[in-house]
């Protein structure tokens, strides 16, 4: 990757930094202070600074986070059966074309392990098997850019050092992500000095810099100057013990536990609508196109397997009455005709495979009903012993002894062929009581983003 030479005489050097000096190709003098190496407090806020300029789109679609990247080369199969061998960024036009190629596949990405993948603070970690880089996503804090305002006008150089701090190889960097990849390939003993000055931008204004100290400040600066400002989360914390997905859909696609965005289809962007209480863009609406449904993938965090005590909980006003098969208001995607589930509507609200389990007491006037909401609550405890409840009332009680959900990793899907508006999802890895569901049917129209 770089040529480096070793640092040989470590211990030597260091007791007499501040009497050294090095020559340059131009003998050009350098002070050894200004010397830098991979534990220097400058290279991990560089590291820090630079590592968003390093992920594209289509690297957070493949490892579903903006906290690590995967390290290349790596081995990935694309939809089940499209094999890739991803050693560059430009090899990431391959996966969005299978991406794009259909609409009504789902896409999905395996890697073959074992991978490593590069933490914001340059640390490779080896990941094993598809279990640890599950747990390594979801425990990923999803951060924000860390400088949004902070950029280096380029070229820039750098000069790699030999045993006697002789330049030993001169670098010029282009492009911010080469300079990220040059910090995140410092191996022990391996040092480096900056050719100032260099210029930096902040919000409306250019800084030159001399020295590793005045870039140190402006870093730290630029990250006063544009960290976006924290705000409490007043979210009042109402049954969610259990809780494994939450989507109050207050202006955003968001599962607020696992922090992930929800996909949407091509040429399908979220529209926001106002919810049952009248707040602005607090529910989602839903064309009805067979492409237009949200997805979220399935991971060990939110997992629902057969034998699971869970609940669904939504609410919807439908705008389409007269619907050919089932439009779904939240599915685990069905894979093998088997297993999977869907809660949806289809002359009233269903849940189960194909339909199955529904509401009796649903009316005709209740069918024809697009003015109002209503709060749609299914329950399953084990040994297959189902409940619907809407509107707060329980409606039907069954033992449903076909259902079988599967045990796999699949993908949630929110929407798909609904016309109307959906509010307010939650899933629970747990069966809620019959005055948890009234608490739920009786909390006023969720805002929140945060949980």
């Amino acid at each position: 990757m770089r040529n480096f030479i070793k640092f040989l005489a470590v211990s030597i050097v260091l007791t007499a930094l501040f009497f050294i000096s090095c020559q340059s190709d131009e003998n050009q003098v350098v002070e050894n202070q200004d010397v830098l190496n991979r534990d220097s407090v400058l290279t991990k806020r560089l590291l820090q600074a630079t590592f968003q300029n390093g992920i594209t789109d289509v690297d957070d679609l493949l490892d579903s986070t903006s906290c690590f990247k995967v390290k290349f080369p790596y081995t990935v199969v694309v939809n089940g059966t499209n094999r890739l061998v991803i050693r560059t960024e430009a090899d990431y036009g391959q996966v969005a074309d299978i991406f794009y190629a259909s609409r009504e596949d789902q896409d999905r990405v395996d890697f073959e392990f074992p991978i490593t993948v590069t933490t914001l603070e340059g640390t490779e970690i080896m990941v094993e098997t598809e279990q640890e880089f599950r747990t390594l996503s979801v425990s990923c804090e999803h951060p924000e850019v860390i400088f949004p305002c902070f950029n280096l006008i380029l070229p820039i150089t750098i000069y790699s050092y030999d045993a006697n701090f002789q330049v030993q190889q001169t670098h010029v960097f282009n492009t911010i992500s080469e300079l990220h990849l040059f910090l995140t390939g410092l191996g022990a003993g391996e040092f480096y000095q900056i050719d100032y000055p260099i210029t930096i931008i902040h919000p409306n204004s250019q800084v030159m810099v001399n020295s590793n100290e005045e870039l140190l400040l402006a870093i730290e600066n630029a990250y006063e100057l544009c960290s976006p400002t924290v705000i409490p989360c007043n979210n009042p914390q109402v049954l969610t013990d259990g809780l494994i997905l939450y989507m109050p859909f207050a202006n955003e696609a968001r599962d607020l536990v696992s922090n992930m965005d929800a996909l949407h289809g091509d040429g399908f962007p979220p529209v926001f609508v106002a919810d049952r209480n009248g707040n602005a863009n607090s529910a989602i609406s839903m064309s009805g196109d067979a492409s237009d449904f949200l997805s979220l993938p399935e991971i060990e965090a939110n997992h629902l397997k057969q034998g699971d005590s869970i609940t669904i909980s939504v609410w919807f006003k439908q705008q389409l009455i007269d619907n050919i098969g089932i439009d779904g208001f939240f599915e685990k995607a069905n894979v093998c005709g088997c297993d999977g589930f869907t809660l949806g509507y289809f002359m009233q609200p269903l849940f189960g495979q194909s339909g199955g389990f529904g509401d009796p007491s649903w009316t005709p006037e209740l069918h024809q009903d697009s003015e109002n909401w209503h709060h749609i609550l299914i329950t399953v405890a084990p040994g297959n012993n189902l409940k619907i409840y809407r509107d707060g009332i329980l409606r039907n009680s069954v033992f449903y002894e076909h259902l079988d959900i599967g045990n796999w990793l699949g993908r949630y899907l929110i929407g798909k062929k609904f016309k109307g508006y959906l509010d307010d999802l939650r899933v629970y890895r747990k069966t809620l009581t019959a005055e948890q569901v009234e608490i739920l049917y009786n909390l006023e129209g969720d805002s929140n983003t945060c949980l």
